[in-house]
């Protein structure tokens, strides 16, 4: 890899990120997650760019491709929720970008010069990570949290992303901070920013996959 540089982009409208300060928190909430891939980028002489979260999920996409075709000492990263099931679309196999594809609500031509390892998903949405680290979840929110009603991890990326948002419902309704759907914008950055990424990677094989398969490459450049 000749980049000198790397940057993610990441979908935001639907997680609370369209005010400056929610964009704000959003990017540090990315910051820290990403802590590894930024540690080894930095050791590898990668300048670490702000990430931009781009709005809408279409918005994103095109930010990425204008950015992967013209600014060409970067490593541009797609980051964006699929919505749907792709368990069937293999991502130790790399079939994301046929994915995006054929996904009735995108369509996405792959860039000319985009390859596996420049998308990755957050499948279904982020909640399916931030569920994941359910004593995270449970520090958050305190007294009064019902952890019973959050999904068993073995099945996280089966769970629909309406049903992720009512088990956190559920899970939330009687604590101080309240429902979390009615304080998504507020609250969902924030607890991504205490996750654990080793607990969403035993959880998640999209998390994983995005792990793995960024190390490998920033490793080998």
């Amino acid at each position: 890899m000749s980049a000198t540089g790397i940057r993610f982009y990441v979908e935001g409208a639907s997680t609370g990120a369209k005010s400056n300060a929610g964009k704000s928190d959003a990017r540090k909430a990315f910051h820290i997650f990403l802590t590894e891939i930024r540690h080894v980028a930095v050791n590898q002489n990668l300048e670490w760019h702000s990430i931009k979260l781009c709005g809408s999920r279409q918005s994103t996409y095109e930010n990425f491709c204008s950015s992967l075709a013209n600014e060409t000492e970067i490593f541009h990263v797609l980051l964006v929720d699929a919505e749907e099931n792709a368990e069937g679309n293999s991502y130790e196999s790399g079939k994301i970008w046929d994915y995006l594809s054929k996904h009735s609500g995108d369509g996405w031509i792959k860039p000319a010069k985009a390859e596996e390892h420049h998308v990755y998903l957050m499948v279904r949405t982020m909640e399916t990570w931030i569920v994941a680290d359910r004593e995270n979840l449970k520090k958050f929110y305190g007294r009064d949290f019902h952890e019973n009603a959050i999904p068993k991890n073995s099945h996280l990326e089966n769970v629909m992303k309406n049903q992720l948002e009512e088990s956190l419902d559920r899970a939330t309704v009687k604590t101080s901070k309240g429902k979390y759907s009615k304080n998504k914008s507020r609250d969902s950055f924030f607890i991504l920013m205490t996750t654990d990424p080793e607990i969403v990677k035993e959880a998640c094989l999209s998390c994983r996959r995005l792990f793995t398969e960024l190390l490998k490459v920033l490793q080998t450049s």
